[in-house]
């Protein structure tokens, strides 16, 4: 790993091909692409993670800003992991993921005007770090502009989304809800707000905020992930708020998610396709309710950046290749079985796009080509018979016409001939 001070870093993490197995029976082992029997890709897929640490700049609720950084970087670390396809069968995804810190205005401030498919870790939690020349309103535009337009990723970690700002000159402002807002009119929602129900506190430490069970299996040096199987409520979102943008639950209980993955995306049928991760928690606890204080800045980091890491790979090997009824496949397969099949051949181009693009490691344009196919499998109907029915109706009239000539002809010439 290289620092970045204004010049792009790289690190390299080189791994193994991806593999796939099944899991719990054992004639469920598969290769991912069951249809060619081939693996995805020779190598392992590669990503990029960008970490913005700027020394400069404080946190709101961490308490150590340097073991943040230290959770996102572990969570980097991985070379593997695995994506649940359907029931019984899961693949383990090879990854080779390069690291950049982040560590000046001039190295941040060309990651989101001009990074493409990457990942942003805002480590400074309530605070976003606003460069020169640059308005809070204008920075969180282009931050939307960097998901929508250039396939971005932006992690939040740690209390209100976009709640303070830090600006370069040192200046520090407190925004308020007013800065999520901001953010998620872009895709076209409205008045968003992060303030849990009246029966949670935003710092109980009890509340059953449990984590999804994608992420498990990670490990957070020999902890792993269900040592935070319980986090403080935060700041959550409300689930409905997002509708058919809400991907995931990382922490959340009923109507409220304290930690979600959401698409940032106008609507299921753009190709204008990007990812927000929400994770406001700060304090994490056991399933038993046991805190563990010396963990929370780093699960902090560490729980956040897996579900960046997730929402990248993990999400579109799902995507693409799960033949469950909640994926693209399934869909198809679907309708195959119900004989809708007047306009499944756009569906099944659309599905190819998506692993044509999954090969050359876009994957969010994956996960874009796999929703559309989706949404053309759910859309396809039956041919309608009609003009079948009409065809042969027609066909069958001038049959009997044609014999009607004939036999009336025949009869002439015979009276002719008498």
């Amino acid at each position: 790993m290289k620092r970045l001070n204004g010049r792009e870093a790289k690190a390299l993490f080189v791994l193994s091909v991806i593999v796939s197995v099944g899991f719990l029976f054992p004639f469920s082992r598969r290769v991912v692409g069951a249809e060619t029997s081939q693996a995805i890709g020779e190598n392992s897929l590669p990503l990029d993670v960008y970490i913005v640490s700027l020394p400069d700049v404080g946190n709101y609720r961490a308490t150590n800003h340097s073991m943040v950084v230290e959770g996102a970087l572990e969570a980097a670390k991985t070379d593997s992991f695995c994506v649940f396809l359907d029931f019984g069968i899961i693949v383990h995804v090879n990854v080779s993921i390069t690291v950049h810190i982040v560590s000046d205005w001039e190295a941040y401030r060309m990651l989101i005007e001009w990074g493409n498919n990457a990942i942003a870790i805002n480590t400074h939690d309530e605070y976003l770090p606003i460069p020169s020349d640059y308005t809070k309103e204008e920075w969180v535009d282009k931050i939307a502009g960097f998901m929508l337009n250039r396939w971005g990723t932006w992690t939040h970690l740690g209390g209100y989304p976009l709640y303070r700002v830090w600006y370069q000159n040192g200046t520090k402002e407190e925004w308020g809800e007013q800065g999520f807002q901001k953010l998620t009119r872009h895709i076209g929602r409205e008045n968003t707000t992060c303030y849990p129900p009246s029966e949670w506190q935003p710092e109980e430490p009890n509340v059953a905020t449990y984590l999804a069970d994608f992420l498990i299996g990670w490990y957070l040096y020999d902890y792993p992930l269900s040592t935070f199987a319980q986090a403080n409520a935060g700041y959550p979102i409300k689930n409905d708020d997002f509708r058919e943008n809400f991907r995931s639950i990382i922490y959340g209980l009923g109507s409220h998610s304290t930690g979600a993955i959401i698409y940032f995306s106008p609507n299921r049928t753009t190709f204008n396709y990007g990812a927000y991760v929400h994770s406001s928690a700060w304090r994490f606890f056991n399933a038993g309710g046991q805190v563990f204080t010396e963990l929370n800045d780093l699960a902090m980091g560490f729980v956040s950046t897996v579900a960046a890491i997730w929402v990248d790979v993990g999400d579109a090997t799902f995507q693409i290749y799960s033949t469950s009824t909640d994926s693209p496949r399934g869909r198809i397969k679907v309708a195959q079985s119900t004989g809708r099949t007047l306009g499944l051949e756009r569906a099944e181009e659309l599905l190819q796009k998506a692993i044509d693009a999954f090969n050359m490691h876009n994957y969010k344009m994956a996960v874009a080509c796999a929703k559309q196919a989706q949404v053309a499998a759910e859309n396809a109907t039956q041919p309608n018979p009609l003009p079948q029915i009409i065809a042969g109706t027609t066909l069958v009239a001038v049959i009997i016409g044609v014999g009607a000539y004939y036999k009336i002809h025949n009869k002439k010439k015979n009276h002719m001939k008498l």
